[in-house]
């Protein structure tokens, strides 16, 4: 009896064991379930067990909402991020909505002088103004798949998910680097050369990309690296510790990652939005309701078109509906 009775105990002193010793400061902080795998060696290249699979079936639109800390200067909005959020894109997230672009922080993101590095500094004010004000749209994060060294560096990232027909609006290529000389980039996708500078700020190496579609497609993002100095290609090692930056925390190495800013797609029922007045589908979104554990969206009814009584919170008796209605308008969501 007494063996029996500690049985269940052990059970749980074990799951425990587990879920603590999975947590690490490399760790997803969303929502996403992920599964990263050992990597497999082969001769030509690395190859990756993906973070996630968008499973068929799913709904179209998986998204974690995410906020930012600003230092004890108050959080951020809501974000809507969709894909696996590890804590290094988290922390790469805050530093770029806490910048303020002076010389400092340009040696955190590896930018050279201001006339060297304009498209990726343009590039890093416009997630910064995201970060600010997402306005409905979401921030996909495409974790790498798959590198190959020879014949040329070529990188493939995870597939968006199910449904992204929205046009594309931002992408950036980050890195985790680990010491080095300043390099020189190009390749197709990039819009012209990049140059990065490392010194003992850098925390974070960042490409803008052009078509970044090439990421997860055929030709895939293939790059040329050259030192800045000399102009001598980067041997393997080098451009292994390029990508691979180590992280002494967790003794293991950083990934880099893609992150696309898209914007939203047309809600359903949208091209009829000066049509008559009718109810039509509103899918409501209660992530955001701390108060709310069950369920995480419902599916809804909502006035749309040209409606003579709108829902509006100018009516003394306007209800929950309307307050639901108002935080979604505030978060950005298309009503």
């Amino acid at each position: 009896m007494g063996a029996l009775a500690l049985w269940p105990l052990a059970l749980a002193l074990s799951g425990m064991g587990r879920l603590l010793g999975a947590e690490a400061p490399g760790g997803e902080v969303s929502g996403t379930p992920a599964s990263p795998g050992e990597p497999a060696t082969g001769t030509g290249g690395l190859l990756f067990q993906p973070d996630w699979d968008w499973l068929p079936g799913a709904p179209q639109d998986p998204l974690c909402l995410v906020t930012l800390d600003k230092g004890g200067n108050g959080s951020s909005p809501p974000l809507r991020v969709a894909g696996a959020l590890r804590g290094y894109e988290h922390t790469f997230l805050e530093a770029v909505w806490r910048a303020r672009w002076g010389p400092h922080d340009l040696a955190t993101f590896g930018a050279c002088a201001a006339s060297d590095g304009r498209t990726t500094q343009l590039s890093l004010r416009q997630l910064q103004a995201w970060l600010g004000e997402p306005g409905g749209r979401r921030l996909v994060v495409l974790h790498l798949e798959e590198v190959t060294w020879e014949p040329a560096l070529s990188l493939k990232f995870q597939e968006p998910p199910p449904g992204g027909a929205s046009p594309l609006e931002l992408a950036l290529l980050v890195l985790y680097p680990g010491p080095g000389p300043d390099v020189a980039v190009t390749g197709a996708g990039l819009p012209g050369t990049q140059n990065l500078c490392r010194s003992r700020n850098t925390r974070y190496l960042v490409l803008a990309l052009d078509h970044p579609v090439g990421a997860w497609h055929s030709p895939r993002v293939a790059l040329t690296v050259h030192a800045r100095g000399d102009g001598a290609p980067l041997s393997t090692p080098q451009l292994q510790e390029l990508l691979f930056g180590p992280d002494a925390r967790c003794f293991t190495r950083m990934t880099p990652a893609l992150l696309v800013l898209r914007l939203p797609g047309p809600p359903p029922g949208a091209g009829a939005a000066e049509g008559p007045c009718a109810l039509r589908e509103l899918s409501v979104d209660l992530r955001a309701e701390r108060s709310v554990l069950i369920p995480e969206t419902y599916q809804a009814n909502n006035c749309q078109g040209a409606c003579g009584w709108p829902q509006s919170d100018r009516n003394p008796r306007y209800g929950n509906h309307v307050v639901l209605l108002l935080k979604m308008q505030a978060r950005g969501a298309a009503l």
